[in-house]
């Protein structure tokens, strides 16, 4: 014998579901556009730039590109909320932090 599957629930209308739809893709699309970060024209100068990345959480990859001739290390390591850079000279640089 095959099971019967009762809906109890009361009928919910075309406009309730639709709501329920767009939350729910709001909370994945949160969810993925935080991932990761890109953060363009970033000044890093030759002491340490506190840099804020916006995850939530300690990075786990972080990616640095530069568009001049300089040297950038990470001088401190990261945290939930800040990246820690520092160059051999002046420079902007774009970072991607992933989580």
């Amino acid at each position: 014998m095959a099971d019967v599957f009762v809906n109890t629930l009361p009928p919910r209308d075309l406009l309730s579901l639709q709501r329920d739809l767009l939350d729910l893709v709001d909370q994945l699309n949160t969810e993925l556009n935080t991932r990761f970060v890109v953060l363009d024209g970033v000044a890093v100068g030759t002491s340490q730039t506190p840099v804020a990345h916006g995850l939530g959480a300690v990075p786990t990859f972080v990616t640095v590109r530069k568009f001049a001739d300089a040297r950038v290390w990470e001088s401190q390591a990261a945290d939930a909320n800040l990246l820690y850079l520092r160059a051999s000279v002046a420079v902007t640089v774009s970072v991607k932090a992933e989580r």
